[in-house]
């Protein structure tokens, strides 16, 4: 090697324990940049549900066009993840996150454009961009954190949640407060500024690491078929878990704004602090839940009891909004309760995904767990949308939320009793483990 040429370290030839020189453990400079890849994209992700009414006002937009705006960037998401995970299994990490980063920057540049330019065309363009990168990022992501803290995937994945959920809440509440202050464009634009430090860290992640693991395989038909045959059943019901969670938390957030602004006058700043602050709680419990579930598991009941507080959730964010009772306790209950629900059920549904499947097959597993969230989410955006439309309220969009979650609760009690479905304990992990 030339003088002077840094050397890249492999994390996974790191012996446990080991310490940098100011006493840093190498996995947890590997969870740190890891769990920042994503920030950009999960502020971007919900930046526009804090500017729904401004932007549906700015354009003159229906609310099916407005839901479709989250609908499009779901849809690329359907078939992209599978396709990033099965690559995944034979490329790798670093110069994927690198594209994808940038990808996910540009589409939030066409984002702004469209805005500042009042065309819906390049609005939803660039949302489709979004949801053709956003997807992949999130499953390589995922990926990186099921190869290094399989033992500990509930802290793992706990750490990597939070961070996500922080961003999250920033994405619900600042660009409503940046509006107040400097007007929409200078809120759109700061969502392009924010997409450059998790550039950064996928650009560090492919220096200290040199993924030497991954297999020389090309990618086929063949190939995809062959991981798809080797999911559980196990696996799709925790993918169905999270379709359902997804959907209802989601698309709650992103037309909270336009229904509290109906129903109780609140500002797009107002409905973006209480989004912001379920968000924010739930990234908060992540990694304590992800500790709980890896000393004691029960993660089926688990999640039997987070599809429930999410269907209790919607139905009381249903009756607060009825215009013949409008009450904003009845709000305030119903948001606390699907906060709570949200707080446990992503951390137990990712940890679960990596224990139900083979080693080999938790990149592809997590590329369709993240295409399901997707077909759901394209589907139900638009729904909740048209129903409001056709209604003139969301009290039967936010109950068809809490049907959805019912099902969930379902999906939950037959993992609970699935004989395939084995519950993984670590009492005392090692800092970074070797991927066999």
């Amino acid at each position: 090697m030339p003088h002077g040429s840094p050397q890249k370290r492999n994390y996974q030839e790191i012996p446990s324990g080991t310490e940098s020189a100011v006493g840093v453990s190498a996995s947890t400079v590997l969870l740190a940049t890891t769990s920042l890849i994503t920030i950009g994209s999960h502020y971007n992700k919900h930046s526009l549900s804090s500017l729904g009414p401004v932007i549906i006002e700015a354009l003159d937009l229906h609310r099916t066009k407005y839901g479709l705006l989250f609908s499009s960037q779901a849809i690329p998401g359907i078939v992209l993840p599978i396709i990033s995970g099965i690559a995944l299994s034979c490329l790798p990490y670093g110069p994927a996150a690198i594209t994808l980063s940038s990808l996910i920057m540009f589409s939030t540049v066409l984002c702004a454009v469209g805005v500042m330019h009042l065309s819906y065309n390049m609005l939803i363009a660039g949302r489709f961009l979004f949801g053709l990168c956003d997807g992949a990022l999130t499953t390589l992501q995922g990926a990186i954190i099921a190869r290094y803290f399989r033992s500990r995937s509930g802290i793992g994945f706990g750490t990597m949640l939070l961070v996500s959920r922080l961003s999250s809440s920033t994405g619900l509440t600042l660009p409503a407060y940046i509006f107040d202050l400097y007007g929409l464009n200078i809120a759109m634009w700061f969502s392009v500024l924010l997409c450059i430090p998790p550039f950064l860290a996928t650009v560090a992640y492919a220096r200290l690491t040199t993924d030497s693991v991954v297999p020389p395989m090309a990618p086929s038909i063949h190939l995809l078929m062959s991981m798809l045959r080797r999911l559980t059943v196990p696996f799709w019901l925790v993918a169905y878990d999270w379709l359902v969670v997804a959907s209802v938390v989601f698309t709650l957030l992103h037309f909270a704004p336009d229904a509290f602004k109906a129903s109780f006058g609140w500002s797009p700043l107002h409905a973006g602090l209480l989004s912001g602050g379920m968000v924010l709680y739930a990234g908060v419990t992540s990694p304590l839940f992800g500790v709980l579930q890896d000393r004691t598991g029960r993660r089926g009941y688990i999640l039997a009891g987070c599809c429930t507080l999410l269907l209790c959730g919607a139905v009381l964010c249903s009756l607060a909004i009825m215009p013949t009772l409008a009450s904003a306790t009845l709000l305030y209950a119903g948001l606390i309760s699907v906060a709570i629900g949200f707080g446990a059920a992503p951390v137990t549904l990712m940890s679960s995904v990596a224990l139900s499947v083979d080693d080999a097959v938790v990149p592809a597993a997590l590329g369709v767990y993240k295409a399901v969230e997707n077909a759901g989410m394209s589907v139900i955006h638009v729904g909740v949308g048209a129903l409001r439309d056709s209604t003139g309220d969301y009290v039967l969009s936010f109950l068809l939320l809490a049907a959805l979650a019912g099902t969930g609760i379902l999906a939950s009690c037959a993992l609970s009793h699935s004989s395939r479905f084995v519950e993984h304990h670590c009492e005392v992990p090692p800092d970074v483990e070797a991927v066999e």
